[in-house]
């Protein structure tokens, strides 16, 4: 998933983000793709992500 873009228009607001991601299954791979000025907002959704134990 590419969680940016560079028209703030586009982009999904980062609670959305991990709201997505905590509803996958506990096996997903989850793969947060983005130029190097994206890793603070990847980190972001990964470290509030809420992991489903089943």
């Amino acid at each position: 998933m590419a969680p940016s873009s560079v028209w703030f228009t586009k982009q999904l607001p980062i609670h959305k983000w991990v709201e997505l991601c905590s509803n996958q299954n506990a096996d997903t791979n989850i793969y947060l793709l983005g130029a190097a000025n994206d890793s603070g907002i990847c980190e972001e959704i990964k470290t509030n992500q809420i992991i489903k134990t089943s």
